[in-house]
């Protein structure tokens, strides 16, 4: 073998190992993450997708599993943080810029959250959920006439999870607006889509109690009650019921409820 055959030779066998080392490093690092992610040992996930980036930092899903873990374990600036570079990396990831924006949202920034919402609404073919929870957004800031827009959207093209929501939240929009008996006529549709939503049943309730029902407000309040002690919307209307069939202690106790619960 000639000297030049020699180190060509020994240039291959070390470009071989050095690629076996990347991809088998990179695939147990990724590996031992997806395990401990799944026993929920999300400080040793943490470590292990870090461990994967280092040898992959401009792998989108890598970014985007460490923002997941880093969320779950309440760290929610780095969260971002690892979601921001996933987006960068890549631009069409409309999980990325969704989990973004539930992020934002959780912790109170509607306007950035907005923002990535309508990202997804301006850019992908079918954002049900986008919309969906673009809507409740709009809600919270007082947009009513945006989040209807929104719902009117979802209810012509969505399926029928989508709908539903629709259904309710453009319920909730009208109501603000005074708009009542819209309001019940929509409330009706989603529980009728959905019986099992809280939501849309806790809402429908309202409507009864606005038709002259306190009765059936009551029975239906109290079954939602039984099964989501946190429902702050059942909690107002079986407070209002109450009080329309003359239990005033009992009503002020519901409504002290639901105001704790921001309904």
């Amino acid at each position: 073998m000639t000297s030049e055959n020699w180190f060509l030779a020994v240039a291959v066998v070390l470009l071989t190992a050095a690629f076996g080392y990347f991809y088998g490093a990179g695939f147990f690092w990724r590996r031992l993450a997806a395990v401990a992610t799944k026993d929920e040992r999300f400080e040793e996930a943490e470590r292990a997708y870090r461990r994967a980036l280092a040898i992959s930092p401009r792998d989108a899903r890598l970014w985007f599993w460490l923002g997941l873990t880093e969320r779950r374990l309440g760290r929610g600036d780095a969260a971002l943080e690892s979601l921001r570079r996933a987006g960068e990396l890549d631009p069409n990831a409309e999980e990325v810029f969704a989990e973004r924006a539930d992020l934002l949202h959780e912790r109170g920034e509607l306007g950035e959250a907005l923002r990535e919402l309508t990202w997804i609404v301006e850019s992908q073919p079918t954002p049900f959920s986008a919309r969906l929870t673009r809507s409740s957004i709009l809600i919270e800031k007082g947009r009513f006439e945006e989040a209807i827009a929104d719902c009117d959207w979802l209810i012509e093209n969505g399926d029928e999870a989508a709908c539903a929501g629709a259904f309710n939240n453009r319920g909730v929009a009208k109501l603000a607006l005074g708009r009542d008996e819209t309001a019940a006529v929509d409330f009706e549709t989603a529980y009728l889509i959905d019986p099992e939503c809280p939501i849309s049943q806790a809402h429908c309730a309202g409507t009864w109690l606005r038709r002259g029902a306190p009765e059936k407000t009551l029975r239906l309040c109290n079954a939602i009650l039984r099964v989501d002690e946190t429902n702050g919307v059942a909690f107002h209307w079986r407070g209002l019921a109450k009080r329309a069939l003359g239990d005033e202690t009992g009503a002020v106790e519901d409504l002290r409820r639901a105001e704790e619960l921001g309904a």
